[in-house]
């Protein structure tokens, strides 16, 4: 792990770990993953304490006073360790990809993540159907604001029903627009795996409802 000068951005020192991943700072103390575990780093002494170990590569770590969140599960969930020890929480619909009824609490290959000074937690997805930027409510466990977008540029395979405009096809998604509010939802998503051809075109070429 690279130790770098925020005034200069010249590296400063070197803390040595194996097959170093996400990490995050909290407590006065570093956290980061390292191939399938998570290990705490003393930054002054460069000793490391193990945490725990998840059983997967995780792909998104952030810490608060008295947790651990992590992303990379199978599940496609959001994993939440309390740094007491025992169990941990998911956040999140568990199933990963899908096609079908639009669930605004399923994550698809939730990447990274991050809490905000209000104690909201938000989280990247790695997916084109539709890209995703979501708003977590730790107390409900609910997704509470998704910004989705922006498209590829020119909007390939973006349509609307002609006999009824509120139904807009985007983003790989079936959506109902309300031009009267300005307002929009996903209805549902239209292909579990983005992409034709077995992925060789990422974008969509074309649908009809």
């Amino acid at each position: 792990i690279l130790v770098l000068d925020p005034a200069t951005c010249r590296e400063k020192d070197r803390i040595p770990l194996a097959a170093p991943g996400p990490l995050a700072a909290a407590n006065g103390r570093l956290y980061a993953a390292t191939a399938t575990r998570v290990v705490c780093i003393d930054p002054q002494t460069k000793k490391t304490q193990p945490v725990l170990d998840l059983g997967y590569v995780p792909r998104g770590l952030c810490v608060d006073a008295k947790r651990l969140f992590v992303t990379g599960s199978p599940d496609s969930t959001v994993k939440i360790h309390p740094l007491s020890g025992g169990a941990p929480a998911s956040l999140g619909t568990p199933g990963g990809a899908y096609q079908g009824k639009w669930d605004e609490n399923r994550l698809v290959n939730p990447v990274s993540l991050t809490l905000a000074p209000d104690g909201a937690l938000w989280v990247a997805e790695k997916r084109g159907n539709p890209k995703r930027l979501t708003k977590w409510d730790l107390a409900s466990g609910n997704c509470v604001y998704s910004k989705v977008g922006c498209p590829a540029y020119g909007s390939p395979a973006a349509a609307f029903d002609p006999e009824n405009p509120k139904r807009w096809i985007g983003q790989r998604c079936l959506w109902e627009v309300d031009p009267a509010t300005g307002t929009s939802k996903i209805i549902s998503v239209l292909q579990k795996a983005g992409g034709h051809l077995n992925g060789k075109i990422d974008e969509c070429l074309n649908y009809k409802i």
